[in-house]
């Protein structure tokens, strides 16, 4: 899906990470020697994952950005028109996280609500979603939220998947979009891949896998049934993601570029979710694009899922020298499998500091 959205500026960025930094070699030494653990981290780039601390969700980090950016902008919460919530790491269910939100961010009985499950995608994904509740006029302000905290330094002996404490770590952003008709044009690209679903699997909390227990439990099913949810923890097909960056994401951007008539030399920065380093450099080469405009600036967060693009942003002075010099693209992958591509600028976007927790 290719669009464009008119008389809508991004208005304000924020994001928020750890204090606590965990170092990468000595986070895998329990299942890794040194030499190994150290070439893990030259492949993915990762020296450091940051956690914040277990009393705080997803959620928590959403409502403190949202303030900061609510109280920096000057702006009354009760001119927000929608709050978009965007995360696979929700304090419930039911009701969706996103309703205890709107009362801790002072917002009226009259702002949309919205809370989407979505992965590495859900930035772009969620800015997308702003912009289409502000042209349709059902709102004139929108607050985008998104991240996770899949942190799993904690979870390393417990999990079937130990390589993944050198991967991810905790984030979260948030954005102001707003109406402003004399805003430059803003182009999205969106693409789903369904059938490549299996690539990244998080089986917690799946109400199939509880439902089949149960079947094999009671003989309505047998007990091979409940093989592919007997792992624990997030699965990663590490080189079909890589694939997924070269098959689907560059086409994806350079249709975006297409529809957008940028020329690609024309783009300031291409600010890609930050997957791990090897995966940046491998799209750098393959679209031809000098690697200092795909920059990787991950180093001492770990991939922050949905977060990773905001914390790019607000961590890194490269970043926003690349961004404040013309048109850039925003591109987000992931979980799904899918991916979302934003071209538009940013120079009037106001960057606020990280919050550290």
């Amino acid at each position: 899906m290719l669009t464009k959205f008119s008389g809508i500026r991004i208005r304000a960025i924020g994001a928020a990470s750890g204090k606590l930094k965990h170092d990468v070699v000595s986070a895998c030494s329990s299942f890794l020697d040194e030499r190994h653990a150290r070439r893990l981290v030259k492949t993915l780039g990762f020296e450091n994952v940051r956690e914040v601390p277990l009393s705080m969700t997803t959620a928590d980090l959403c409502v403190e950005i949202a303030k900061q950016l609510l109280e920096g902008e000057g702006i009354d919460p009760g001119s927000v028109g929608a709050l978009v919530l965007v995360t696979q790491t929700n304090d419930s269910i039911a009701p969706a996280t996103v309703f205890g939100m709107q009362q801790r961010l002072g917002l009226s009985e009259e702002c949309f609500l919205d809370d989407i499950i979505n992965g590495c995608a859900g930035s772009v994904h969620g800015l997308f979603e702003g912009c289409s509740l502000i042209a349709s006029g059902a709102a004139d302000r929108v607050i985008v939220c998104f991240g996770d905290t899949y942190c799993k330094i904690r979870e390393i002996d417990e999990s079937d998947q130990k390589a993944n404490a050198a991967l991810f770590g905790d984030g979260a952003g948030a954005v102001i979009v707003e109406r402003d008709p004399i805003a430059g044009d803003l182009f999205f690209a969106i693409r789903a891949h369904g059938s490549l679903a299996g690539a990244i699997r998080d089986n917690k909390g799946s109400e199939r896998a509880a439902r089949v227990a149960k079947a094999v439990q009671l003989g309505m099913l047998p007990p091979e049934a409940l093989e592919p949810y007997k792992q624990r923890g997030i699965q990663i097909a590490g080189t079909a993601i890589a694939s997924y960056a070269i098959d689907q994401v560059i086409p994806c951007v350079t249709d975006l570029l297409r529809f957008s008539g940028i020329p690609k030399e024309e783009i300031s920065c291409f600010l890609l979710h930050q997957a791990n380093k090897t995966v940046l450099k491998a799209v750098a080469l393959s679209m031809g694009v000098p690697e200092e405009k795909i920059p990787f600036a991950a180093k001492d967060t770990g991939n922050t899922s949905s977060a990773s693009l905001a914390l790019a942003i607000t961590e890194s002075p490269k970043v926003q020298a690349l961004l404040s010099h013309g048109p850039c693209v925003l591109s987000a992958f992931g979980v799904g499998m899918n991916c979302a591509c934003m071209e538009g600028n940013l120079c009037t976007a106001r960057i606020y500091e990280t919050l550290y927790f």
